[in-house]
């Protein structure tokens, strides 16, 4: 197991980026209350995966709502990355993911961690050799 940091260069920043991974040919799939949209990447960076977080305004009407939010996917994130990680890494593959937060609840760490378990475990399925 590697470190667990959340760098800064693991999140998506670049617009092109970001339109590069929803303008089409994306696989995405839900587990609620999270909607996961992701795509391999071209441009290799210093890490295998990138992420981007969004949580809607019409469901959040407060700031504060999102932030926590927000705090809680990239924290999960954070925690259990390697599950994902090792497999890009040894296949030498770059991921962009998107992580779509779809309720008007905010759901407690523990569940949120489950799910997240369970979203990086169907993901790293699919580069299985």
């Amino acid at each position: 197991m590697g470190k667990q940091s959340f760098k800064r260069q693991e999140r998506i920043k670049s617009k092109k980026i970001i339109d590069y991974l929803f303008c089409g040919g994306a696989k995405s799939f839900s587990i609620y209350p999270i909607r996961v949209v992701y795509k391999e990447h071209p441009m290799p960076e210093a890490t295998n995966t990138s992420i981007l977080v969004s949580v809607s305004k019409k469901r959040h009407k407060h700031a504060v709502d999102r932030n926590r939010v927000k705090r809680l996917l990239r924290e999960s994130f954070r925690t259990n990355k390697n599950i994902i990680l090792d497999k890009l890494s040894s296949q030498n593959k770059h991921l962009a993911i998107a992580f779509i937060y779809l309720s008007t609840d905010i759901y407690p760490f523990d569940e949120i961690e489950s799910r997240m378990k369970k979203i990086l475990m169907h993901i790293s399925e699919e580069f299985d050799s």
